[in-house]
């Protein structure tokens, strides 16, 4: 049970204990249907979700001619060893019991998201109370950051699921709070199975950064009698016992892998960015997490003030989390490979603070509420005003069509702003909280409406699909000097590539044998066009505009980015022409 503190603070509203449980079981219900809904919000994005849609369906039988492989992740029939197993294992498994959607696809890192936000209110109800737990998964459910990678299928936030579980096992193992979970072997089983998920969702790098956390907070605390040596050896036991296996029989189907895996993409790509990622300054992750927490970015600076006495018992899980958030973040910014994405899992840590910030806000000082309330005024008008530019200026979205968005966007900030600095300012931190959650959910619907809008312009996929209802068995598919996987997603079929660029990864000897890959000059098509059935080519706007077509060559489908053509015209009931006004003159 939680200290009796924790129950006074909760009823100084004067509800009882388990009205607030109730009530809070509703709040977690939206965030849970928040981070499920709007999964088919767009078609999978490449280059990655195409990537890992293609892989998970043919990993599960889907692709024409190809039959089930639940070892060897498979790249249009090409072995792709550089990504463990559990995103293909979640997303094939899924496509089989419900289909190969977008739905599907992207239901797996969601269920991820919705454990971790469930996770976070256990956990800031243990280490804090009960308003901390609510708050931190409701900021969990609706930041930029989370609630992107929750609807987009690759590793990441199965990684941080399998990590978030490993924090908060080792956190139970060196706690001095008493409540029964820190006790016996609980907290080890808990950090072995979330080890092990982290290292079949993405390798080694779920392991170790756990373990770093785990003995730096114990250091600073000298807190190591705690642990029971014996459960930390059944932890790594239980991990080992997870996830060893795949990479032994990997190992044995595909001669190698371990070299690869362990030493090309886990420890070269941490001492130098390969040539597919541009190298990024040390400090690259801070304006990650202060963008990626948007729109609760303001309510860091409460939490901010919370560090303080870190070294005095009562402030152990303040401490914790700091070193948990300092470790991963100085860990990440030394590899030379970076990308959004890999800094996600500090922000559980990050919401947890954030929302005890919060709850503390009638001892915080009066200037910190005051200066919370400018910055988040500046968050908010910073959104309307970049939705404003960004939607009206022709380049991604003609105006016609970004204007409505940007016309509800701005109300819901301003009106949302005024709303949470009210009751901010009044010191109500729980209703401020509501409705910041509130506004942000609204604006996160309106964001997604919005991105799957975009997609239609900026990506291949819709083109893709819905050219897939066109195609027919035998009919040449060809993408030049470009890759876009969710082709292979899409029309159900392998793909021919015309000088592929293996920014995939794929082996590189299957690739030399495989007659879907071709090399070849690429600037004179017309053989291509030629041929007696029918052909589609697929380019880039750049490579098009270098390199005429033949006089056979008709356009099916354009948008920003991408032309579709064909040897053969398209038929009436066919019309796919989404280009911003200001690319049109390319």
């Amino acid at each position: 049970m939680r200290p009796s503190s924790v129950i006074t603070y909760h009823n100084m509203s004067g509800t009882s204990p388990s009205t607030r449980v109730h009530l809070s079981s509703w709040w977690l219900l939206l965030g849970a249907i928040l981070l499920l809904s709007q999964l088919s919000y767009a078609p999978f994005w490449n280059p990655d979700e195409g990537r890992y849609s293609s892989a998970a369906l043919e990993m599960s039988g889907g692709i024409a001619g190809g039959n089930a492989d639940w070892i060897v992740p498979h790249l249009n029939t090409i072995p792709r060893p550089v990504k463990p197993p559990l995103v293909y294992w979640a997303a094939g498994g899924l496509f089989k019991v419900f289909g190969a959607t977008e739905w599907a696809g992207r239901l797996a890192p969601a269920l991820a998201a919705v454990f971790v936000m469930f996770l976070l209110y256990i956990w800031g109800r243990q280490a804090f109370d009960q308003t901390t737990g609510v708050g931190a998964s409701l900021i969990w459910a609706t930041a930029l950051l989370p609630a992107a990678l929750g609807r987009t299928l690759n590793t990441d936030m199965l990684l941080c699921a399998g990590m978030t579980t490993a924090f908060w096992g080792l956190w139970l193992a060196g706690s001095q709070e008493n409540h029964r979970m820190a006790n016996g072997w609980w907290p080890y089983i808990v950090t072995g199975i979330g080890l092990g998920m982290a290292m079949l969702a993405k390798g080694p790098i779920g392991v170790a950064l756990p373990l770093l956390v785990g003995a730096a907070y114990l250091t600073l605390c000298w807190n190591w009698r705690a642990i029971n040596w014996r459960g930390v050896v059944l932890g790594l036991v239980l991990a080992t016992a997870l996830s060893l296996p795949w990479y032994g029989v990997m190992e044995l189907h595909w001669p190698g892998f371990w070299n690869v895996f362990f030493v090309q993409q886990n420890l070269e790509r941490f001492a130098d960015s390969q040539e597919y990622h541009s190298k990024q300054p040390f400090w690259y992750y801070l304006p990650v997490i202060l963008l990626g927490m948007m729109p609760w970015t303001a309510f860091l600076l409460p939490g901010l003030a919370n560090l303080k006495n870190l070294r005095h018992p009562a402030q152990r899980p303040v401490l914790y989390l700091v070193v948990w958030i300092v470790v991963v973040v100085l860990f990440l910014s030394k590899s030379n490979t970076k990308l959004v994405s890999y800094i996600l899992p500090v922000f559980p840590a990050v919401a947890l603070l954030t929302a005890h910030g919060m709850s503390q806000i009638g001892a915080q000082k009066k200037w910190l509420v005051v200066v919370t309330t400018v910055v988040l005024g500046i968050t908010y008008c910073s959104l309307a005003a970049g939705a404003t530019v960004y939607l009206t200026n022709d380049k991604t979205l003609p105006k016609e069509v970004g204007w409505p968005f940007a016309a509800v966007i701005i109300p819901i900030a301003m009106i949302g702003f005024g709303a949470v600095a009210f009751f901010w300012l009044r010191r109500e931190g729980r209703k401020a909280l509501l409705i910041q959650f509130a506004v942000a959910s609204m604006l996160l619907t309106v964001l997604l409406i919005l991105a799957g809008r975009i997609a239609i312009y900026e990506d291949a996929s819709p083109m893709l699909r819905a050219l897939s209802r066109q195609t027919r068995p035998g009919e040449t598919v060809l993408q030049v000097d470009v890759f876009q996987p969710s082709a292979i997603f899409y029309l159900r079929r392998p793909i021919q590539i015309l000088n592929f660029n293996n920014t995939s990864w794929l082996d590189a000897k299957a690739i030399a044998r495989s007659p879907w890959f071709l090399q070849g000059d690429g600037s004179d098509l017309t053989p291509y066009f030629q041929q007696s059935r029918r052909v589609f080519v697929l380019l880039s706007r750049k490579r098009r505009d270098g390199n005429p077509l033949p006089g056979k060559a008709f356009l099916w489908a354009r948008n920003n980015d991408f032309l579709l053509f064909s040897n053969r015209p398209a038929p009436k009931n066919f019309s796919f022409d989404f280009v911003a006004p200001a690319k049109k003159v390319r």
